[in-house]
């Protein structure tokens, strides 16, 4: 499930799109169940904003785009 999880997310961060409130209340809602991953996670910061997780350093770096900042959890 995580590795659909991860390619929802690669899918959002790869659309350039303009959306209204309801979009993005959408958005939110997807991106919640990555605050399910356990075991160090990496955070994905752009902005200021964390915009997502990922369950490796790896995965973060792939989901990341140029700009982004991760959040690397301590024992990760």
């Amino acid at each position: 499930m995580q590795s659909e999880m991860c390619r929802a997310f690669r899918a959002i961060l790869s659309s350039t799109v303009t959306i209204g409130a309801v979009g993005v209340a959408a958005v939110n809602a997807n991106l919640a169940g990555f605050s399910s991953v356990s075991g160090g996670p990496v955070s994905i910061v752009r902005g200021g904003t964390t915009v997502g997780f990922a369950v490796s350093i790896q995965s973060g770096i792939d989901a990341a785009l140029a700009g982004d900042v991760l959040e690397i959890s301590a024992g990760t």
